[in-house]
């Protein structure tokens, strides 16, 4: 374009294009028979669209509509292939200092829980087996001091399972005191489960009460139950009961199963 306009000289200012004839500098009457080509050519806005994309209120429907089910099958496809999200839930691997650290914390329970039991401090021996089972290391000992524990506050059903769970951790050398035990309270209790319909009003009694110390403590465990939550599943005494309108026969190694009804007393 400069070498056109130094040849003419002149200058595009100087240059009027008509139909048919250029004029201006040296070309003045020149004649064409066609349509000059424009110095700077125009485009139509169909001929070049624009290129981005204008997301007209019905695609946008679409798209909120697609955007879940397309979620969807991407969870899907993960749990298929065998992978799903992190969760709240899920427990960092287990490493050597790991285990060392929760090994530590058990022995330490273990013996809280041992020093407790040496002075009868059975409320702190059942925190301390809790937390102890919690870490998954009880040993015999340590079920034998937690059955203590829960004789004590008179739930012998939970004292014959922590000394059926002794057996299962060590069932090759089971300790004398251990089998005379689970003698005793085959043969001096019975099962119950008693339940009701009824909210208030309900309570198990018995004409007297045992003399023995722990056999006292399983009668009024139960009746505590009973008075607490209208019913009682565990271990009484072998003896004669009134639960509500009915009568509670215990007998050894047999269960008792009474419903009161919220109109009468079966």
């Amino acid at each position: 374009a400069a070498a056109d306009e130094s040849a003419a000289g002149g200058s595009y200012d100087d240059i009027s294009l008509e139909r048919g004839e250029i004029s201006g500098g040296g070309t003045r009457g020149i004649r064409i028979d066609h349509d000059p080509v424009p110095l700077v050519p125009q485009t139509s806005p169909s001929a070049n669209p624009p290129r981005s994309i204008l997301l007209t209120a019905p695609l946008q429907a679409r798209l909120l509509l697609v955007g879940p089910l397309l979620v969807g099958l991407l969870l899907v496809g993960l749990l298929l292939v065998g992978v799903r999200p992190a969760s709240a839930n899920d427990k960092p691997a287990s490493t050597p200092a790991a285990d060392e650290i929760a090994a530590a914390e058990a022995q330490r329970v273990a013996e809280e829980l041992r020093r407790l039991a040496a002075r009868q401090a059975w409320p702190g021996v059942e925190r301390s087996f809790q937390h102890l089972l919690e870490l998954g290391t009880p040993t015999v000992e340590d079920y034998l001091h937690a059955a203590h524990a829960a004789r004590d506050r008179g739930d012998v059903g939970e004292s014959r399972a922590r000394l059926m769970a002794a057996f299962v951790v060590d069932p090759e050398t089971p300790e004398r005191q251990l089998i005379d035990w689970l003698f005793n309270i085959d043969t001096s209790y019975g099962t119950v489960a008693l339940s009701s319909e009824r909210r208030k009003g309900v309570a198990l009694t018995v004409e007297a009460l045992p003399f023995d110390p722990n056999e006292r403590r399983a009668v009024e465990y139960a009746m505590a139950q009973v008075t607490e939550t209208g019913g009682f599943q565990g271990m009484l005494p072998i003896g004669v009961y009134e639960y509500g309108d009915e009568e509670v026969r215990v007998e050894p190694q047999q269960t008792t199963t009474i419903t009161l009804s919220a109109k009468r007393g079966r």
